[in-house]
């Protein structure tokens, strides 16, 4: 008997970190077959994998199903899935109708963190999320997580590669460092945006402005 757990897997061109809500639309037979086993079992879990064309990444994350949304009279369904530990596949089995493998748990190698990285990394993350939403984020949004490195890369505008570069991280800082980079690039970015808009606003009014005032001394 194998050391290491045997889970259903779920390839897919989407990477999630642990803690993070994933809907899904379930209309494969095969993974329609998955859920119905999942939802059978007591606290069952599948492997979700980063998929690009016939390669499969090894590493991936864990999703329970936390809710069905809705289950359609031919068999499709919408649920969320939450995202748990990570995990590196070891060997892919076909015992079902859908793949599983054999997994291995992932732990980062440092269990600290660096409070000056989290601290840069979380002011950041507060101030490009109060300057597309309008408002700042309570600070409860950000207590109680293990590692504050998968909860700002949720809402951060990563692609699945980068998503997938971060959640193959052993270590905290390392992820912080990464979401600083990304985060920094991105509010500069944003504020070029926002200088080129207000540039536009302004000489748009003025154009206006003078051709309004030009109609004015037509007549």
């Amino acid at each position: 008997m194998s050391e290491y757990p045997v889970i259903p897997i779920f390839p897919l061109p989407l990477v999630a970190c642990p803690t993070e809500p994933v809907p899904l639309h379930i209309f494969e037979e095969r993974y329609k077959a998955m859920v119905r086993d999942l939802r059978n079992e007591d606290g069952g879990s599948f492997g979700l994998f980063f998929e690009e064309g016939e390669a499969i990444e090894p590493v991936g994350t864990l999703m329970s199903i936390a809710t069905i949304l809705k289950e359609y009279d031919n068999g499709r369904m919408d649920l969320v899935a939450l995202g748990g530990r990570r995990c590196r596949i070891r060997t892919i089995r076909a015992d079902h109708a859908y793949r599983s493998a054999e997994v291995e748990l992932l732990m980062d190698v440092v269990p600290d963190w660096d409070e000056r990285l989290a601290t840069e990394a979380f002011s950041l993350h507060r101030t490009i999320i109060h300057t597309v939403t309008g408002s700042p984020p309570p600070d409860s949004m950000y207590e109680g997580t293990g590692a504050l490195s998968f909860l700002l890369a949720q809402s951060s505008n990563l692609t699945p590669r980068q998503k997938l570069e971060l959640i193959t991280m052993c270590s905290e800082d390392e992820r912080l460092r990464f979401l600083v980079g990304h985060l920094s690039t991105m509010q500069k970015d944003m504020e070029r945006l926002q200088a080129t808009y207000q540039a536009i606003h302004h000489s748009w009014d003025l154009q206006k402005f003078f051709f309004e005032w030009k109609g004015k001394q037509g007549s």
